[in-house]
């Protein structure tokens, strides 16, 4: 059954939904839905809104798992459907909330078992595996900041994969804690 990934579509622009359309492009393990960014005079808190929404209302019971995924991710020449799906079951055999694709900032990590490591803190939600045990908290939770600190603070049960098997392509536009601050410009 192919993972459900949903993609955010952070500005209303063809090239940013072509981009993500071509990267999952005849890859018959995901199943794709692009989810508009939910409008905010701060950016950050549309993009947690958003987030919000999707754990609320597109996830579906039966979902062990689904892949939240920003539309700049792309994947590296590490990523392989087959090594996803080790790493899936490595993170969930350490009980994990969330397993990254990536991370833009590492604090403390720990290899625990081929390609999965443990980590602290991270930063960089482009491509994760949210699993479902950890809806509820991320739902619940009050957003102050930014969606990849927010998150990151929510679990110490955090782990990502590497090498990474996805990167951001610069659009010149994101939304991530770099940018809080400067929220209508780009």
């Amino acid at each position: 059954m192919p993972i459900p990934v949903y993609i955010i579509n952070l500005k209303p622009d063809a090239e940013r939904v072509i981009h993500c359309i071509n990267e999952f492009g005849g890859r018959s393990e995901f199943s794709i839905q692009i989810v508009p960014v939910f409008e905010h005079k701060i950016d950050a808190i549309g993009f947690w809104n958003t987030i919000i929404y999707i754990l609320q209302n597109l996830t579906h019971e039966t979902d062990e798992y689904v892949i939240i995924c920003k539309d700049s991710h792309s994947f590296t020449k590490h990523y392989s459907p087959k090594q996803l799906a080790e790493c899936i079951t490595i993170a969930q055999s350490y009980e994990a909330d969330i397993l990254n694709g990536c991370s833009q900032t590492i604090d403390c990590s720990i290899n625990t078992a081929a390609n999965v490591f443990k980590t602290d803190i991270f930063s960089g939600i482009q491509f994760t595996v949210i699993f479902q045990k950890f809806f509820k908290t991320i739902i619940a939770a009050n957003f102050v900041d930014s969606a990849d600190y927010k998150i990151s603070m929510l679990t110490k049960k955090k782990f990502f994969i590497h090498p990474f098997i996805s990167v951001e392509k610069d659009f010149s536009y994101t939304v991530s804690s770099n940018n809080f601050f400067n929220q209508n410009e780009g």
